[in-house]
This record gives structure tokens, C-alpha cells and sequence, in this order.
């Protein structure tokens, strides 16, 4: 070998091994414990907080320069407690020596074990973290032209928010996080996983999120690809039986225009306790410009029960006064096979009321004191409901509604008008909505009323008073396209009215007390019907009337029959309604005889109706008539 060859390795050789010496002997001569207190002194000159290094501090240089800190805590400013903003177990910091020597600072591995932030609201503009958000001199500037790290990792950390003008605490526990090598023009790996609760319900929740994110070499554009996110949520102030949320998507954000756009966007949820089926959201395409103050979303849909709602939302003004307008459409479903999915008994047949087809069409618009659809278009096999409804957010969510049903058809085949409209409330921190002036016209008739509607049981419950003005039964007859009955008085069946409280959950209701005026005669009493949406239908009563004079009614004179006795209606079948009660006749004027306390028994079994009578005493009027008593039984037919 070449002497100089020699020499020129023993010279590498020998600085290599003074260097290793330095190292060597800066590593076991250094002692970092000394500057704690210099550090803890610079910590609170810059921030105004105090620091405690109570743990040790060890510097390494070989194979990686890096600072390793035992406990160490970060203390509340004055005012806020005796308490810690932030604290940690344990930190390291490594910096890739290789940077160095390129002149930059590349941090190849940051972790935290035990780190705990405690966030505290005191008052309006009050916080236990503003000294940290205070302008330092000569902070700001540009960022720096480039931009990596070796990895970052969380262990058991925890974050904590309390507000103590409210009381309201928010925490996240169990936090660990973990990101791969991350650089500029490059990708890294994210993972997280926590739990977290707030102090308005008892619930606990996690979430896991896993994803991808990258940076230009511009440090522009910033991007996130979702791979997974997870989220679910129970106990008693939540959901009993459990929430779920699985999610994955793009997001990106352009630093120069400030405009923030998610593509791809898919997110599951089931809820048990609301909807026992999967609720699936798609949003292909949204964005938020930031400059601008608006957002958009387009073609967004969400399914569920073979329920299909499709729109378009945009929102301006974000910031300052946000608004709200876009469009939602809910296409073509069974009515019918929905109520079999929510549990409800299935319809069975074309003549229970309920439609085969259903749609709805609205507009949407609305900003932060309120929310308006405006048209409203629902149809309901061929029946066409279309209006307005205005719902105002307030401490009490007054909702108004102005609708009106198209359609409908006489017997004449008459196009038909019912128009429903009212204002209600319903307290943000309750379960019921009240409506005070409800208000439900058909043609002549107008009814009006209030109702209130519970929700906090598993069956939703209501309560309403409702009055129904005095009208023409033969004008609503002609509205609807049907004869009025012959009568032996033509002026009789011209004044209806009727008042009542209404009692009702699910498919049962009570009306009680229950007053019916038709034309001279006053009934009073109460009316029931249970399962009123089953085959199983049945409708108690329990009625009492002053005098009827069925003279006026009937088209003929007692005794005018060909038999010599009243005609009786022939009731036939009743296949799906169950019958039983029984109407008090004070006196029933039959010609020129008054029959005292008549009493009429109803009841429907196996589909024949069945009407029995109690005791009455027929008398004459003055001039001499006859007493006497009797009992009247229609078998079945």
C-alpha cells in the first residue's frame, strides 16, 4: 500500500476516534440537570407560566442528539386554581444528525408519554391558556422552507375542557397517537384511538381514526385520504343500545386560496334506540371557501329503510350572518312497508287509508334565527300537499305550518281543498311540542284547537282540546260530493258543532269530555279507540242526549211502516271493527208520543252488530195518551 495511502487512514482514523472521545466525554462530562433552572426561568419570562422540571434531563449525542425530560409540569396563571395547564410524564426528542450536517433541523422522533392539557374557561375572554396564545416579539414570519419529522407518537394522554361559568366538562382520555416519517412531497401514516364523555350525558364514547397525509413541497396543498374512522357512543344519557359511526373520504386544503374540499365522503351509522337499520350518507363533492365565507354540498344522499333523500345545500356568509338554500328530495317509497319496518302492524289491505306511494319535494332555506321549507310538495298516491312550513329557532323553537292538501275528490269527482295551519313551541331542554292555534279547514268546516305532543316514552303520547264551530252537515255533504238523507224537516241537519279533549298514544285515543249539538238536541259523554291502526279496531262510547224529536229526521210518521213499526237500518258486516257502548236518550219524540229515559245498547262481535234496548216509558202528551213500557232487541243480520 502507498505510504500516503497509510498515513491519510491513520489521520481519518485518529480524528474518528478523538471525535468519538468528544462525544464520548461530552455525553458523561455534560450535566443538563445544571440548566433546568435556567430553563424553567426562560419558560416563564416567554409565557408568563411557571414551569416544573421535577423529573430529570439527559442529553444524548451518539448515535442521535436528542433531550430526554422526566416529569415536568406547566402551571395555571394567576386566577385559575393551584391546578397544571399541561403536564407529561416523559418526553423524548431525537434530531436526525444527518440534518444537521445538511443545515437543517430534522426532528426524527418526538414522543410524549402521560402527556394531560387541562383547558379552563373562567369567564367571557377568560382562559387558562392565553399566555401561550399572546404575540412574542419577533414571533411570525414566514415557515420555514422545510418541513419533516422522523414520527410522533402519544402515549395514555388526556385533553379536558371545563367551562366554570356553566359547569360543562368535556374530556378525552386514553389518548394514543401515533404518525410515521412525514416530510414535504411525501406521505405519512396516521393512526389515533381515545375516549372521550361530556358532562350533559352520562354516556361514554371511542374513536379511532386511521389516514394518510401528505404535503406538497410548496407547503400549499394539504391533503387527508380517511382510511377508516370509527366512532361510537352509549350509556344511559346517550343511547341505550349503542351509536356507531364508520366513515372513510378525502380531504384537502389549498393554503394559498384557503379553500377546503372533501371528496368521496361516505359515512355509516346505526342507531338502535332511533332506527333499528343502517343510515348510510354520501357526499360525493363538498367545499368550504374560507375568503368567500361559503360552503357547499352537492349530490348529497342519505338511506336508510329503503328511504332515499337526495339534495343540494349551499351556505354564504359563514362568519358573520351564515344562510342557508338548497333543495331535498325524497323519492318514491311504501308508506306501508315503512310502518312494517318500524315495528307497526302492516296494512293489509287497499281500503285502511294507507297510501302505497309516497314523495316529497322541498326547498330549504333558513339562517341562524330560523329554518323555512318553502314549497313543500308531498304526494300521497295522487293526493298533492303542498304549502309552507317556518321553523324559528328560539329558546322555545316556535314552528309554523301552512299547508294544503290538493287532490282529495268527491263522489261527484270535484276536485277537494283541506288546508292545516298553526304555530307551536317546543322547549330546546324538554321532549314536548305544544301548538296553540291549530287550525284544520275542509270546505264549510273549520276546526280549531291546541295540542301538545310528548315524546319522552318509548310511545309517543298528546293531549288536545279541540272546537269545532257551528256549520251546515248538508253544505260539507255537497262539498264532498255526497246527497244529504231525506229528512222530515228539511231545515233539520243543517247546525252541527262539537268541542272535546283529546287524550291519545300510539294508535289508542279518548275523547273525553266529548259535546255534540246537532240542531236542538245536546249530547254529552266520552269516546274511545283502541288499535286504531290494526285489523283489531275497536271504538267504545258511553253518550247521553237530551230530547231527540225523530220526527225531523226520519221521512216518514210513527207508526208509517207497511209492518207497523219504525224503520231499522240493516247494519250488515263489520269485519274490522269492534263495537261496545251504549247512548242515553233522555226523551225520544216519536209522532205524538214522548218516550222518557230510552236507552240503546251497542256492541259489534264476530263482525254482526247487535243493538239492544233498556227500559223506556212511552206518554202521551196533554189530551190523554197512553204509559206504558217495552224493550226493543235487533238480533245479528
Amino acid at each position: 500500500m502507498n505510504p500516503i495511502f497509510k498515513w491519510l487512514i491513520a489521520v481519518a482514523a485518529g480524528i474518528a476516534a478523538l471525535a468519538l472521545a468528544l462525544v464520548l466525554a461530552l455525553t458523561w462530562l455534560f450535566d443538563a440537570n445544571a440548566y433546568k433552572s435556567e430553563i424553567e426561568s426562560w419558560v416563564e419570562k416567554e409565557t408568563g407560566l411557571a414551569l416544573s422540571l421535577a423529573g430529570g434531563v439527559s442529553l444524548s449525542l451518539f448515535p442521535r442528539l436528542g433531550v430526554e425530560v422526566g416529569r415536568a409540569a406547566l402551571r395555571n396563571p394567576p386566577g385559575f386554581g393551584a391546578g397544571n395547564l399541561a403536564e407529561f410524564e416523559a418526553l423524548a426528542l431525537r434530531v436526525n444528525l444527518g440534518s444537521l450536517l445538511a443545515g437543517a433541523v430534522v426532528p426524527d422522533l418526538v414522543a410524549v408519554e402521560g402527556l394531560k392539557v387541562r383547558l379552563v374557561r373562567a369567564a367571557p375572554g377568560r382562559h387558562n391558556y392565553d399566555p401561550l396564545l399572546a404575540p412574542r416579539d419577533g414571533a411570525g414570519g414566514p415557515p420555514p422552507a422545510v418541513l419533516a419529522f422522523g414520527g410522533l407518537t402519544l402515549a395514555n394522554a388526556e385533553l379536558s375542557y371545563q367551562d366554570q361559568t356553566s359547569g360543562e366538562t368535556f374530556s378525552i382520555t386514553d389518548l394514543n397517537f401515533r404518525s410515521g416519517p412525514f416530510s414535504a412531497g411525501r406521505s405519512a401514516s396516521v393512526a389515533a384511538r381515545f375516549q372521550f364523555s361530556h358532562s350533559a350525558h352520562s354516556g361514554q364514547g371511542q374513536a379511532s381514526v386511521e389516514a394518510e397525509l401528505s404535503l406538497d413541497q410548496a407547503l400549499r396543498l394539504y391533503r387527508l385520504t380517511l382510511l377508516g374512522a370509527e366512532l361510537t357512543l352509549a350509556g344511559p344519557g346517550t343511547f341505550r343500545r349503542g351509536f356507531q359511526l364508520r366513515s372513510t373520504g378525502n380531504a384537502g386544503y389549498d393554503a394559498k386560496t384557503r379553500v377546503l374540499s372533501l371528496e368521496s365522503l361516505e359515512i355509516a351509522a346505526t342507531i338502535p334506540d332511533i332506527i333499528d337499520a343502517p343510515v348510510r350518507i354520501r357526499v360525493p363533492k363538498a367545499a368550504v371557501d374560507l375568503p368567500a365565507g361559503t360552503a357547499t354540498m352537492q349530490r348529497f344522499s342519505v338511506t336508510a329503510l329503503d328511504l332515499d333523500i337526495r339534495g343540494e345545500l349551499g351556505v354564504s356568509a359563514l362568519g358573520t350572518d351564515p344562510s342557508l338554500k338548497g333543495n331535498i328530495r325524497l323519492a318514491g317509497f311504501n308508506p306501508r312497508q315503512l310502518l312494517a319496518r318500524l315495528g307497526g302492524p302492516p296494512p293489509d289491505t287497499a281500503a285502511d287509508g294507507w297510501p302505497n306511494e309516497a314523495r316529497l319535494e322541498t326547498r330549504v332555506s333558513g339562517d341562524r334565527r330560523g329554518l323555512t321549507l318553502d314549497p313543500v310538495a308531498l304526494t300521497l298516491d295522487g293526493i298533492r300537499v303542498a304549502g309552507r312550513i317556518d321553523l324559528e329557532f328560539a329558546p322555545e323553537w316556535p314552528l309554523m305550518t301552512a299547508l294544503r292538501v290538493e287532490g282529495l275528490t268527491g263522489t261527484r269527482g270535484d276536485p277537494l281543498a283541506l288546508t292545516l295551519s298553526g304555530s307551536g313551541r317546543a322547549p330546546a331542554e324538554a321532549s314536548a311540542y305544544r301548538v296553540d292555534d291549530l287550525e284544520l279547514t275542509l270546505g264549510p268546516v273549520t276546526a280549531r284547537g291546541k295540542i301538545e305532543l310528548n315524546v319522552s316514552g318509548d310511545v309517543p303520547t298528546y293531549t288536545a282540546s279541540l272546537q269545532l264551530p257551528s256549520f251546515d252537515p248538508r253544505a260539507l255533504l255537497d262539498h264532498l260530493g255526497q246527497a244529504a238523507p231525506e229528512t222530515g224537516d228539511p231545515k233539520a241537519l243543517t247546525r252541527l258543532s262539537a268541542s272535546a279533549m283529546v287524550t291519545g298514544s300510539g294508535a289508542d285515543l279518548i275523547l273525553e269530555p266529548l259535546t255534540l249539538k246537532l240542531d236542538d238536541t245536546r249530547i254529552t259523554g266520552t269516546l274511545n279507540v283502541s288499535d286504531g291502526l290494526s285489523e283489531s279496531r275497536a271504538l267504545n262510547f258511553d253518550l247521553r242526549a237530551d230530547a231527540l224529536d225523530s220526527g225531523r229526521y226520519l221521512p216518514f210518521t210513527f207508526p208509517g211502516t207497511e209492518q207497523g213499526s219504525p224503520a231499522l237500518a240493516s247494519f250488515g258486516a263489520l269485519p274490522s271493527l269492534e263495537l261496545n257502548g251504549r247512548l242515553r236518550l233522555d226523551a225520544v219524540i216519536v209522532g205524538d208520543v214522548i218516550i222518557d229515559n230510552v236507552e240503546v245498547v251497542a256492541r259489534s262481535r264476530g263482525g254482526r252488530l247487535e243493538l239492544q234496548s233498556g227500559s223506556v216509558s212511552p206518554r202521551l202528551t196533554p189530551g190523554g195518551r197512553m204509559a206504558a213500557s217495552a224493550s226493543l232487541t235487533l238480533p245479528p243480520t
